[in-house]
């Protein structure tokens, strides 16, 4: 089956599970169950292009890059420049698998109760990074570091 985007894949990271693949493309991030092979599912939006996503070993958490636009300060011209940043979000394997096994199956309540548990915790942990598309990073095995 040929899965189509409307944007381009910027940044792709397997959950260690196995089952999950989270696809940063544009200004949403998806969540794809490649084993049953169904259309990867929009899981969070963010404001701006998304650069980068990243599962920590633990498979609990992951790391989400976006653009950061900056206002003017109105003292230093140079505080306007965007950047990129890190977010680290609390991440629920269980909820992703039942959020993306059936939302046909689910009434609109629980589809929404289970959404909201997939992505928690959000906190920004850099604020200024350099992100290319063929750059990346990796987070080291212990969870500690990023590389």
């Amino acid at each position: 089956k040929m899965v189509r985007l409307f944007n381009a894949i910027i940044s792709l990271s397997f959950h260690p599970r196995g089952r999950l693949l989270s696809i940063a493309c544009g200004n949403a991030m998806y969540l794809w169950d490649y084993m049953n092979r169904d259309s990867p599912h929009a899981e969070w939006a963010h404001e701006h292009t998304l650069r980068c996503v990243c599962f920590l070993p633990s498979g609990n958490k992951i790391i989400v890059g976006g653009l950061i636009r900056r206002q003017n300060s109105g003292g230093n011209p140079n505080d306007n420049r965007d950047t990129f940043g890190l977010k680290l979000w609390d991440f629920d394997f269980d909820a992703a698998c039942s959020m993306i096994e059936g939302p046909g199956s689910l009434n609109v309540a629980e589809g929404e109760a289970i959404a909201q548990r997939v992505m928690t915790n959000s906190r920004r942990f850099l604020n200024h990074a350099l992100l290319y598309n063929d750059g990346g990073f990796d987070v080291s095995p212990c969870g500690k570091h990023l590389i």
